[in-house]
């Protein structure tokens, strides 16, 4: 369980082991920035600092960020000629012709889109200053919404389920982790069936 492993490297590595998950993360753990912010947030109510946790997640997610747009903006070309068939790319380009720079506003609310829309701003030479501004304010309500989600209504809808009926809350959980699962792979094989295509 990802609150498990938010209360494990909170242990051995403090609030900086949770920015360092949350920066490196996407390079080396596949779980959602979503389930993260909320997990810990949801820990906040009682176990961690509600102003280090949340600087910890806010920062971790902008330094993630920042290092996909500089990754695009100095070593683009290479990795883009490697990544260019990948569904997400088409669709960050997409909606990067589309929108223009207010795509990084939207990428943050979509998982992939949030790292790919960074890294192709940077290949086409955005200036860091707007990166920034537009990136950050909308990480920091991304990040706020979340956070406060799991420290205020999850723990509040678990609180009252724990009242009425203990059994019910282990049905939920294990419900919502299988769906999750069979999603995951559903969206994965059909991104994986779309890139086989396009590249037919």
């Amino acid at each position: 369980m990802e609150w498990e492993m938010v209360v494990s490297i909170l242990y051995e590595f403090g609030y900086g082991g949770l920015f360092l998950w949350l920066w490196l993360g996407m390079f080396i753990f596949p779980v959602p920035n979503e389930v993260i912010v909320i997990s810990i947030g949801w820990l906040s109510h009682g176990y961690l600092e509600a102003i280090p946790a949340f600087a910890a997640a806010y920062f971790g997610i902008i330094a993630a960020t920042t290092t996909t747009f500089l990754l695009g903006r100095f070593a683009g070309a290479p990795l883009l000629n490697k990544l260019k068939n990948r569904s997400v790319i088409r669709k960050g380009k997409k909606m990067i012709d589309d929108h223009g720079t207010y795509a990084l506003v939207f990428c943050s609310f979509f998982a992939g889109l949030r790292h790919a829309i960074p890294f192709l701003c940077g290949t086409r030479k955005l200036s860091f200053v707007t990166f920034a501004v537009v990136s950050y304010t909308s990480s920091f309500i991304w990040c706020s919404l979340y956070f406060a989600f799991g420290r205020f209504i999850l723990v509040t809808g678990i609180e009252n389920l724990q009242q009425h009926n203990l059994y019910l809350v282990s049905v939920v959980v294990f419900v919502i982790a299988v769906v999750g699962f069979f999603l995951r792979n559903l969206f994965r094989s059909k991104r994986e069936d779309e890139a086989t295509t396009y590249t037919s």
